[in-house]
């Protein structure tokens, strides 16, 4: 759907090179435009390097690109400080009463990105 919407959509992790196989197993690598593995990049998160990396491959500036991860270090703030607008993916998070700035479902992107 966010494609259908014209986005791009790349991951950054910190994960080791097999993400790319996993990703094709899973039938879904052809649903991004980047992977960025943080071992074939020039840093790792939450260094903001490899968010500045990704820009610079998806040819797109900061301030029109969001990060959505899970973690709050690595992911949320990091990508904040790189200057990206960011998004907390915490499934529990309706448990507690909805956070600003945090979704419980990936199905939420496509209302907030439209």
């Amino acid at each position: 759907q966010l494609q259908q919407m014209g986005k791009r959509l790349a991951i950054i992790s910190n994960f080791d090179s097999r993400l790319d196989m996993l990703l094709e197993d899973l039938g879904i690598r052809s649903y991004f435009h980047q992977v960025i593995i943080s071992s074939l990049a020039p840093a790792a998160k939450p260094n903001p390097l490899i968010f500045h990396y990704a820009l610079e491959k998806l040819g797109c500036e900061a301030e029109y690109a969001i990060h959505i991860g899970d973690n709050k270090k690595e992911d949320f703030k990091a990508a904040q400080a790189a200057g990206l607008s960011a998004i907390l993916y915490d499934p529990g998070c309706y448990k507690t009463g909805l956070i600003r700035d945090r979704i419980g479902s990936l199905l939420e992107l496509t209302s907030i990105l439209s």
